[in-house]
Parts: C-alpha cells; sequence; structure tokens
C-alpha cells in the first residue's frame, strides 16, 4: 500500500530519473505528485472509486495511475516538440560539406514518436481499468438452484442435480 507521494517517487525512478541535481529530482517528484492528487477524479471516474489524496493504493492501482501520468506526458511532449518545430527554424535536415555530415533530428518523427508513446500508455490505461473493475466487481445476488442453501444443521447443501421443470 503507498500513496500519492511514494508512487510519484517510483514514477520518477522507473521512467525519467534524469536529473542532475538532489533538488531537481525533488522538484521534478512534487510535480508528478501534484499531477497525481490533481487528476485523482479522473482515476476515481474510471475504476468507480472514491479514493482521497491520503488514499492507500494498491499495486494496481498504483499501475493505473502511472500510466495515467504517462499518457499525459507524453501527450504534453509531443505537443511541445511539434511547438518548437513550427516557431523554431527547420529549414534543413541534413547539412554535409566534404566529408563532415551534420544530420539534424526531424522534431515531426519526433512528435510522432512522443504520440505513439502517449497511445501505447492509453492502451495500456484500458487494459489495466478492464482488469481492475471485473475483478473488483462483486455479485449482487446468487439466486436459483446454482446457489444452494444452508440446512437446518448449519451446513451448505448443493443440489446434486438440477428437479425437472413442469408439472
Amino acid at each position: 500500500m503507498s500513496t500519492l507521494g511514494e508512487i510519484a517517487i517510483r514514477i520518477y525512478d522507473n521512467e525519467f530519473d534524469d536529473e542532475a541535481t538532489q533538488l531537481a529530482r525533488e522538484y521534478r517528484i512534487q510535480g508528478i505528485s501534484g499531477w497525481l492528487e490533481g487528476n485523482l477524479g479522473q482515476f476515481n471516474n474510471l475504476c468507480y472509486t472514491s479514493f482521497g489524496t491520503t488514499g492507500q493504493f494498491k499495486l494496481e492501482e498504483e499501475s493505473i495511475l502511472s500510466q495515467l501520468y504517462l499518457a499525459d506526458y507524453y501527450t504534453k511532449q509531443a505537443r511541445k516538440v511539434l511547438n518548437m518545430s513550427v516557431t523554431g527554424s527547420t529549414d534543413w535536415t541534413r547539412l554535409s560539406e566534404g566529408d563532415t555530415t551534420i544530420v539534424r533530428t526531424n522534431k515531426v518523427d519526433l512528435s510522432r514518436v512522443y504520440r505513439n508513446l502517449a497511445k501505447d500508455a492509453a492502451e495500456e490505461i484500458k487494459e489495466l481499468v478492464y482488469a481492475y473493475n471485473s475483478y473488483q466487481a462483486q455479485p449482487v445476488q446468487t439466486a436459483g438452484f446454482d446457489g444452494g442453501f444452508v440446512s437446518g444443521s448449519g451446513g451448505y447443501y448443493r443440489y446434486p442435480y438440477y428437479p425437472p421443470y413442469g408439472p
């Protein structure tokens, strides 16, 4: 069982872990934690739950929250890269002079990679939420002969056969 802050630390350590200083790392983790807290309602809507910000999350819930964050992060990164390619100068992608060749990364391709990562995360969310909701479902009632009944001695008796219907 973990809290939003612990989930944010695990997301950072598993997915990013690229900051140069400890202060930058903590700042980034606080940003992830804030995003998780701000989008907890989205998680609750998907999973038909009512977790608060002080809730204790199991591994399944942690996985869904992580994928929600990653889908949003990759979508924003794709938008940011595409925006930079529109506002920046992208006149050339390859320069050659003599034996020297300089190749610039195509921003549209980089944006496409981020978009694909966001789509993968969204697909993972669908699968995780489906599994979470189906395994958390409780039967409303058990009716009919398949449910059996409790005998007078307190033991559970199950019909060995289904009795014939009709007169």
